[in-house]
């Protein structure tokens, strides 16, 4: 198993990715959207965002408002996937007391009513038959469609997953956003990484 990001945070397919949507930018085919609103604002007819800002966009335009799938740019069309989880810990004085609290949040109405809150995916296909929205035929089905037909790939599953995150979007930020070279952005952004994960001896799991 690789224990780096050299040569994937930064390898050929970042640059390229980072090439194209940097000259998207340049070109004007993208609002800065330095307030966020371009879309609500009709500066622009798409937005690329997360599931979050559907309920928002929907009350901005009510009934106007459809998810479509990413193009394909290459070898297939993907969406990333994955959210905070609970747990329990090992250390719990009451490991039973936590579990009846978790069971108690799984329930079906419980999932949705989280979801409705954070506007995030139901976990449980229980939740998604009694919901009109992301049943099928409800305006929302494709994020199921997505997670059960192989189209949604997964976040690294990894407690650096915060220092990987932080650096992308810094890289961004710089590259695309910023028009800084791309290359240098990646090379920066990878080095953070794995001084993070020198730092944290690699995440060794518990012993």
């Amino acid at each position: 198993m690789a224990r780096t990001v050299d040569g994937f945070l930064n390898g050929p397919g970042a640059v390229n990715a980072f090439t194209i949507m940097q000259r998207w930018f340049t070109q004007g085919y993208v609002d800065p959207n330095a307030t966020g609103d371009a879309f609500e604002e009709s500066r622009s007819p798409i937005s690329w965002i997360g599931h979050w800002f559907y309920d928002r966009y929907s009350k901005a335009f009510p009934g106007d408002i459809r998810i479509v799938p990413l193009p394909n740019f290459g070898e297939r069309t993907a969406t990333d996937s994955g959210s905070w989880q609970w747990g329990i810990t090992s250390n719990a004085t009451d490991g039973d007391a936590v579990w009846r609290f978790f069971k108690f949040l799984l329930r079906p109405a419980e999932v949705l009513r989280m979801t409705r809150a954070n506007g995030a995916i139901p976990a449980t296909r229980s939740a998604v038959r009694i919901s009109p929205d992301f049943a099928a035929g409800g305006p929302k089905h494709l994020y199921i469609e997505q997670l059960e037909d192989g189209v949604a790939r997964s976040r690294p599953q990894t407690p650096a997953y915060p220092a990987l995150s932080a650096a992308f979007a810094r890289a961004f930020n710089e590259a695309v956003l910023q028009e800084r070279p791309v290359g240098a952005s990646l090379d920066a952004a990878a080095r953070r990484v794995e001084r993070d994960l020198s730092e944290h001896q690699y995440y060794p799991p518990p012993s």
